[in-house]
């Protein structure tokens, strides 16, 4: 806001987006949420459908992307759970896919177990109905 009133002048600039909602007073608008409760969790895990993109549901996407981050250079320190899949995944969901995260808790993320975790919930996935699913990842996430 700063950099845009230094060049547009005070009280010329708004914002008018956040995310995926039009936040611009009197043309407010966001796109419906996935359904609460959809998730596949465990007490180490949690695949979940990312709000932060266009929610298509069963009945209307072509399938679903499920993106699995990274982990930190201090391992089990950092946590990534909850954090925005890379940008080029806006591409799938604009395609028509829904996008899910695969998080793990970081003191719980063993690469064979978290191999299992998400081998179950993409079998969830199908027998839900997603008939194509992508898995993406970032570095250690694959």
């Amino acid at each position: 806001m700063a950099s845009c009133e230094r060049r547009a002048g005070a009280g010329n600039c708004a914002v008018a987006l956040r995310d995926l909602a039009i936040v611009r007073p009197g043309r407010e608008w966001a796109p419906a949420p996935p359904p609460a409760n959809i998730g596949i969790s465990s007490l180490a895990h949690d695949t979940v459908p990312d709000n932060r993109f266009i929610w298509w549901g069963l009945q209307q996407a072509r399938g679903v992307l499920v993106f699995a981050h990274g982990r930190g250079a201090r391992g089990n320190m950092d946590d990534y759970r909850g954090s925005q899949p890379q940008s080029w995944t806006r591409h799938f969901n604009n395609a028509g896919y829904d996008v899910w995260r695969f998080d793990r808790q970081p003191n719980s993320d063993e690469t064979a177990r978290a191999a299992r975790w998400l081998k179950t919930d993409l079998a969830e996935l199908r027998r839900r109905g997603y008939l194509h699913i992508i898995v993406a990842e970032q570095s250690r996430g694959g």
